[in-house]
């Protein structure tokens, strides 16, 4: 039986104590992100579908192992707050498309959905290897995310068995500053929920 390695010990060669609280939960997910995101930050989060779109293996992404006639598709989202509108990820993905079950692939067809989520509700058996995590600029993400700090790219395979389904990659910067803002708006409107209950 393959021994199931965490991604914390594949983190071996990457500095992760020097981040935040939050950047070391997100690169050390294993499981469904979005979840990660929504119980650090307290708040639902929306995925926001930028681009979609299938090809025959035109970008040649070696780690899905595609052959000449499968259909790549590739697709990049922003995972975002739903109350505070944060930029939380951003997300660029690259599915072995024909490999995958047709109600995973109606869902990210027909739905704005993580494929994280849509993935779980496949109840398949699969594994995360990660490929790598490095630090990039900001400029490698689109302009309406983060500028002027540090990027943290993760980058991992999607397996079931010995054939690789996708090949995602994320990016999250090094320090936010909206979700202090937020927790800020929630300690004010409680304050004024228990001065309303508490009356004159």
């Amino acid at each position: 039986m393959r021994e199931r390695v965490s991604f914390l010990k594949q983190l071996s060669d990457f500095d992760y104590r020097s981040l935040g609280i939050a950047q070391r939960v997100f690169l050390a997910c294993d499981g469904t992100l979005c979840d990660a995101i929504e119980a650090v930050f307290r708040e639902p989060i929306d995925v926001v579908k930028l681009s979609q779109s299938s090809s025959k293996n035109a970008c040649g992404i070696e780690t899905l192992n595609l052959g000449g006639t499968e259909v790549l598709m590739e697709r990049k989202v922003i995972i975002r707050g739903a109350v505070s509108s944060i930029n939380y990820v951003y997300a660029e993905s690259y599915l072995a498309w024909d490999r995958l079950p047709r109600t995973f692939r109606r869902q990210l067809q027909n739905a704005t959905r993580s494929i994280g989520s849509a993935w779980a509700d496949e109840q398949m058996e699969s594994r995360k290897e990660l490929i790598q995590v490095l630090r990039v600029p900001s400029r490698g993400t689109p302009d309406v995310l983060w500028r002027g700090t540090a990027v943290i790219m993760r980058s991992y395979r999607v397996l079931s068995g010995k054939f690789p389904l996708m090949f995602i990659s994320e990016y999250f910067p090094e320090q936010y500053n909206g979700p202090q803002e937020l927790q800020s708006r929630e300690g004010a409107v409680d304050k004024q929920g228990m001065a309303r209950a508490a009356g004159p």
